[in-house]
């Protein structure tokens, strides 16, 4: 027997299973859809990041940048066969914005104390803090009933009376615009049904901006890859999409608005488990609309409107939002000893 061919024929067996194990890998179907599991909670903070450059206006050209991080208990409260209810509580609020007009504004519930909190984002902020939005689904996933924002812009309502920020806010903040923030179109993710690498699918979204029409979301995911992370399968998804402008508004005779844009973005879904590891997107938007009375115009001249956001979504466990708190905690009382101390300083030198 001529055992250099055998060894040989041996060592090509093994390197052929090794070449094939990762393509079973990748040929691997997994089931992307969300899973509940009953008194399952985890934080969850999204922060948007806007950047807006409006040219054309009377008075030149305006930049206005605006971020806001919210931080929600996600729950499960309840789960069946034929119906499951989420939990979404608001434990944290934090907003900023750069105005050429207004300076710089910013507040955050993680810091309520500090010296250069924004009153005008605290009225709003604040009485956010412990307020629930509750969603239902149906036995196929279906959203049945989304509810609470009503109580939350009352409550709101009560503080920030004459908020010219909240004023600006509150026209689309109702039930069905944050059941679409919240689960429409992120859960717009799971097609609900078994992926390869690969494999794509499209869906669509259409939100009512009330100054210039609707705006739709033509979206197409694709599956980028499947891998092994600590014993649980996860999903690795982009997302690409077109936005366009449906049923524009406009003032009497004023041209109606147009608008363009497009949106890129990713995701981390454990399919071990059924829920979203993290999220990050950007969107680009380009407005050409008439310049009402208010930026000056009398509806005859247009301004051109650039929006650049940036989101990204992570997701705690109680123990790590919890640190979180207390690392602020500790952030906030450095800041006040520090600043007692160049107090102290100062009124020995004088």
């Amino acid at each position: 027997m001529n055992v250099m061919n055998t060894t040989t024929r041996h060592f090509g067996l093994i390197v052929v299973l090794l070449l094939a194990t990762p393509l079973a890998v990748r040929a691997e179907k997994v089931l992307v859809q969300r899973k509940y599991t009953p008194n399952a909670k985890r934080y969850m903070e999204t922060e948007t990041e806007v950047k807006q450059t409006i040219t054309g206006l009377p008075m030149g050209t305006i930049v206005v940048e605006f971020s806001q991080l919210l931080g929600t208990w996600e729950e499960v409260k309840s789960t069946s066969p034929e119906k499951t209810e989420l939990v979404l509580t608001y434990d944290r609020a934090k907003h900023r914005m750069v105005n050429p007009m207004m300076g710089t504004l910013e507040f955050d519930t993680d810091d309520p104390d500090n010296e250069e909190a924004a009153p005008i984002f605290q009225q709003i902020a604040e009485p956010m803090l412990g307020m629930a939005m509750k969603a239902e689904f149906g036995s196929s996933g279906e959203l049945i009933s989304f509810k609470g924002v009503d109580a939350i812009r009352e409550k709101i309502d009560a503080r920030a009376v004459a908020n010219p920020l909240w004023m600006h806010f509150k026209e689309s903040m109702n039930d069905d615009a944050e059941s679409r923030k919240w689960i429409k179109v992120p859960w717009l993710l799971f097609p609900n049904k078994k992926v390869r690498r690969g494999d794509s699918w499209k869906a669509s979204s259409v939100e009512d901006e009330p100054r210039i029409g609707k705006i739709k979301t033509d979206y197409e995911f694709k599956v980028d890859s499947i891998e092994k992370r600590d014993g649980h399968t996860v999903v690795i998804v982009s997302f690409a999409g077109a936005l366009s402008l449906e049923d524009a508004k406009a003032e009497g005779d004023a041209p109606k608005p147009t608008l363009e844009g497009k949106t890129v973005g990713h995701a981390t879904f454990d399919a071990t488990t059924g829920v979203v590891l993290g999220r990050t997107s950007t969107i680009e938007q380009n407005i050409d609309a008439p310049i009402g009375a208010e930026m000056g115009g009398d509806g005859t001249k247009r301004m051109q409107v650039k929006v650049d956001v940036k989101t990204s979504q992570v997701f705690m466990t109680p123990a790590e939002r919890d640190a979180q708190k207390v690392a602020a905690k500790k952030k906030a009382a450095k800041r006040k000893a520090d600043e007692a101390a160049r107090e102290a300083a100062a009124s020995k030198e004088e």
